[in-house]
């Protein structure tokens, strides 16, 4: 997602492992405050117009803020409505990968899902496709592990919504395998995470270890 307004140079700390901007916190050894667009492909999505009854009712899933309730901290395989390949032809919905990790941005912030198939989103949704680079189960509960605190990267009083120069500049707090895979910015940089013997939040630093709730 390059499009739109650049991501922004200011720095919002997070509670765990989420952080827009780099926060140049002490870290134990190995760690590092990574931008999540290295290791994995920002996306959002949006809504067919519903003018056009053939564009919903169709065999895609399409999440909206009622299945993110409903399914929030866990994996969604089907949604309250579906769209048409028309549909997301006539749109800016993109038909997303397995295992993609959504999180609402707009009015009901803070949701998160993971996919359990291909599926659209609409447009109240950031997401990350991730690369081998990354476990998509890690990165969902290190958004989980912020909790309300999470609005904080948003703005406004009454409806809060994060914007994409702030998303654009999440990082997350990885650990690379070797010290050699810090030498270069290609996808080798960040081996799997599931390689690097992560199961849980209790593999963390103290500093960043997540509640039990979200383990």
């Amino acid at each position: 997602m390059a499009g739109g307004r650049a991501a922004t140079d200011s720095v919002i700390p997070g509670r765990y492992a989420i952080s827009v901007g780099n926060p140049k916190t002490a870290l134990p050894p190995a760690w590092e405050w990574v931008p999540l667009s290295e290791i994995a492909e920002l996306g959002t999505g949006h809504t067919p117009s519903r003018t056009h009854p053939d564009y919903w009712d169709g065999d895609i899933p399409w999440i909206g803020i009622r299945d993110a309730r409903a399914h929030h901290g866990g994996i969604i395989a089907d949604t309250a409505q579906t769209v048409t390949e028309l549909g997301l032809q006539n749109s800016a919905a993109r038909l997303l990968p397995k295992d993609t990790v959504c999180l609402s941005r707009t009015a009901s912030v803070g949701y998160v899902v993971k996919m359990g198939r291909e599926m659209a989103t609409s447009q109240d949704f950031v997401t990350w496709s991730c690369s081998t680079c990354l476990d998509p189960d890690f990165l969902m509960k290190a958004l989980l592990a912020e909790g309300d605190d999470i609005r904080r990267f948003g703005e406004g009083s009454t409806h809060t919504t994060i914007y994409f120069p702030e998303v654009k500049a999440f990082h997350a707090l990885c650990r690379p395998s070797s010290s050699s895979a810090r030498s270069s910015r290609s996808s080798t940089r960040y081996p799997p995470v599931r390689n690097r013997h992560v199961p849980n939040w209790t593999a963390f630093p103290s500093c960043c270890r997540a509640r039990k709730e979200h383990c």
